[in-house]
């Protein structure tokens, strides 16, 4: 191996999967060296994301259970193995308030808050990355809230691709008058805190939902969606440009523009931004997806979903374009009160597939998940 010139080297261990690399630390100094170089773990991770075959794409799952008061997190493929062929991974944190709120997931590592809810306090903020089994907790932002509840704050998560820097922005709003009063950014490259100036592109324009878990990262860009406080009323999505740090602001469709925030629900379609509008009346949803980034004459309806009794939420789609959504279990049938299971719906034969997740609603996640070094160097 010594004869092997680095370049051929380094053609050979990037196609290898991030255990094996793990354990190729161990080989040599110059070895671990290699593999734990900034350089190096960009070069692994852009060849993962450029491999165009979708049959081996993971997906992270979590979930949390009152019986063990322990959060579980998993890896599964997306596709007909999702429950056989699943992987455990040990969470190293414990919350104090029961269960982390998942801000994000971005290149392998999973942004946490220790609040659950976005509460007005300042909780631990941790970047972990599950494969490599490192996690970092940030320091305390620069912005304090006020202890009288007047102030919240929210969270996002995503990479500058131009830097590749992985960024958390925080967003405090005084909650009386619906208006950001400051704006923050932690990138991991400095591992700081940066209050933006206040102006008319480093301020949402519009006020973010209270506790939205609704946020979306796609195009470089972290997405919520936002609605007028004051005067006349009206639904936007705010995005926040991950590379630039500036807000802009993405038209909702005339259909959506006047709904009840809280029945709008922003996710990801096919690698598009998209918005799922739930119809009370009827019992269904109806899905929304911007074809084209940022041209409001893009969106179209794509599906009208008829539910089934006992579905709660509606998390996400799978490659074969199934709906993963959380369903209600009768305490009947497990000992764990207000619980709920992961299913997999088919759109078209309307069929049920249960995958097996099962715990307190609202605690099921699920999102694409690629692994990475990323927190290895060092």
């Amino acid at each position: 191996m010594e004869n092997i010139p680095q370049e051929i080297l380094i053609e050979i261990l990037i196609r290898l999967p991030v255990k094996s690399l793990i354990r190729f630390i161990l080989v040599s100094k110059t070895w671990q060296c290699l593999i734990t170089s900034p350089n190096f773990i960009f070069t692994h991770l852009k060849k993962i994301q450029n491999q165009p075959n979708k049959k081996h794409s993971l997906l992270l799952c979590r979930h949390y259970s009152r019986n063990d008061q322990t959060e579980h997190y998993s890896l599964h493929p997306d596709n007909d193995d999702f429950v056989h062929k699943s992987s455990k991974i040990r969470f190293p944190l414990k919350s104090k308030v029961g269960c982390y709120r998942i801000v994000g997931c971005c290149n392998g590592l999973v942004c946490l808050c220790d609040d659950m809810f976005g509460t007005f306090r300042l909780k631990p903020i941790i970047l972990w990355n599950p494969s490599v089994q490192k996690s970092i907790e940030l320091p305390l932002p620069s912005i304090q809230p006020y202890w009288d509840r007047s102030r919240i704050f929210l969270l996002g998560f995503g990479c500058d691709f131009q830097g590749f820097d992985y960024k958390v922005v925080r967003i405090v709003y005084d909650r009386l008058y619906g208006l950001s009063v400051g704006v923050e950014v932690y990138s991991l490259s400095t591992k700081s805190w940066k209050v933006l100036a206040h102006g008319p592109q480093t301020c949402p324009r519009y006020y973010i939902t209270d506790f939205c878990l609704s946020q979306v990262f796609v195009n470089g860009v972290m997405h919520w969606l936002a609605h007028r406080r004051k005067g006349s009323f009206g639904n936007s999505i705010m995005g926040f440009d991950m590379k630039d740090e500036i807000f802009i602001e993405i038209f909702l469709p005339e259909a959506l523009v006047d709904e009840r925030a809280a029945n709008l629900c922003l996710m990801k379609h096919g690698g598009c931004l998209a918005v799922m509008k739930y119809n009370g009346y009827e019992n269904n949803y109806s899905l929304w997806v911007m074809k084209e980034y940022r041209n409001v004459e893009s969106w179209k309806r794509l599906y009208n979903i008829g539910l089934v009794e006992g579905m709660e939420n509606v998390i996400g789609f799978s490659n074969n374009g199934h709906l993963f959504v959380t369903m209600f279990v009768d305490e009947m049938f497990v000992s764990d009160p207000a619980s709920g299971v992961l299913v997999s719906f088919d759109l078209e034969s309307r069929k049920i597939k249960d995958l097996e997740i099962f715990g307190k609603l609202g605690s099921i996640y699920v999102e694409n998940f690629v692994e990475s070094l990323v927190l290895l160097e060092g």
